[in-house]
């Protein structure tokens, strides 16, 4: 059985600047894995180009066999946010008896 993500020698950042080098990850299929670290780390650049979002600069990303592109309707990313912005929410009342 292949690996659900497999990275190998994996660079990414912002504006030229390097966020991670190198990287290489290997998660199997049912595997559960936590990535853990300090603000400014890489966890969203790592979480966002295994996604697809963020380009590679160099390596390789597979997702369930394929580049991230491939895997987009098997695959989802849901940033941390700061602040809900509500007014870009619809309000609906289930069950209301008002």
């Amino acid at each position: 059985m292949s690996d659900a993500i497999a990275i190998d020698g994996l660079s990414a950042g912002y504006r030229g600047h390097a966020v991670f080098q190198g990287l290489s990850l290997h998660v199997a299929r049912g595997e559960m894995v936590a990535l853990v670290g300090a603000n400014g780390a890489g966890k969203s650049t790592l979480l966002r180009t295994i996604a697809g979002l963020l380009p590679a600069w160099s390596g390789t990303v597979r997702v369930l066999d394929a580049a991230p592109c491939g895997a987009a309707s098997r695959l989802a990313y849901l940033p941390q946010a700061e602040q809900v912005r509500w007014e870009d929410r619809k309000s609906t009342r289930l069950n209301s008896s008002h």
